[in-house]
C-alpha cells in the first residue's frame, strides 16, 4: 500500500458524561440484571437466558429496547424504547449489566454502564476487548460457556466488594470515552489532514 504521508488517529464512538453518570437519586439495588433485549443473533440473548436460569439465586432479570414480545415470553420486565435518561437510570438500578454478544464493533452499553457505576459481565467479544479487562472493570466470559456465565452473574451478586472495584474501575474506564475527549482526537486528527 502506497503511504500519502498521513497517520491514523482511532476516534471511538464516546459516550454523553451529562446522560450517562450516577444519579444520586437512584437507589442500585442488589438483585437485579439488567441487559439489552435484542433477538438478533449476535447479540446472544438465548445465551444470557440460560446463564441466568442456571443460577442458584436468581436475581430479577430486566430488558430493554425494541421488542416488548421478549419480555412477556421470557417472563421478565421488558422496557420498550427507552430514552437516554430513561437507560442511564436503568444502569443505576442496576446491580449487574451483561452483555453476552457472540460480535461486537463498539459496545456502548458496556461503556454507559460501566458510566454509571453498573458492575459490567461481558462476553469476550471482538470489540468489548478494546476496553474491557477482565478482573478489572468487568468480568469477561467465553461467548458459549454458561456454567462461566452463571459463575460471574452469580459471584458479582454475592460479592459487593468485587461490584464496587469494578464499579469503580469501570467509571475510569468510561471517563475516557466521554464525547469531548473522542471529538477532540478527531478535530485534531482532521487538522492534521490540511
Amino acid at each position: 500500500m502506497e503511504n500519502h504521508g498521513y497517520s491514523s488517529t482511532i476516534a471511538s464512538p464516546g459516550i454523553n458524561q451529562e446522560v450517562y453518570k450516577c444519579y444520586d437519586d437512584v437507589g442500585r439495588r442488589d438483585d437485579l440484571l439488567l441487559s439489552v433485549g435484542w433477538s438478533h443473533y449476535l447479540k446472544n440473548l438465548d445465551y444470557l437466558l440460560d446463564g441466568w436460569r442456571g443460577m442458584k439465586t436468581k436475581p430479577k432479570l430486566e430488558l430493554f429496547r425494541i421488542e416488548p414480545r421478549l419480555g412477556k415470553k421470557n417472563g421478565v420486565k421488558y422496557y420498550y424504547k427507552p430514552n437516554d435518561i430513561q437507560v442511564a437510570r436503568l444502569y443505576n438500578r442496576a446491580t449487574v449489566f451483561a452483555q453476552t454478544s457472540l460480535h461486537e464493533g463498539f459496545c456502548l452499553p458496556i461503556l454507559e454502564a460501566m458510566a454509571c457505576g453498573c458492575p459490567v459481565v461481558c462476553t469476550d467479544a471482538d470489540g468489548n476487548l478494546d476496553f474491557c479487562v477482565d478482573g478489572k472493570n468487568c468480568l469477561i466470559v467465553a461467548k458459549d460457556d454458561v456454567n462461566a456465565l452463571t459463575g460471574a452473574l452469580e459471584s458479582l451478586l454475592r460479592d459487593e466488594g468485587l461490584r464496587e472495584r469494578l464499579s469503580r474501575e469501570g467509571k475510569r474506564t468510561a471517563e475516557k470515552y466521554v464525547w469531548d475527549m473522542q471529538n477532540t482526537l478527531l478535530e485534531a486528527f482532521m487538522y492534521d489532514l490540511k
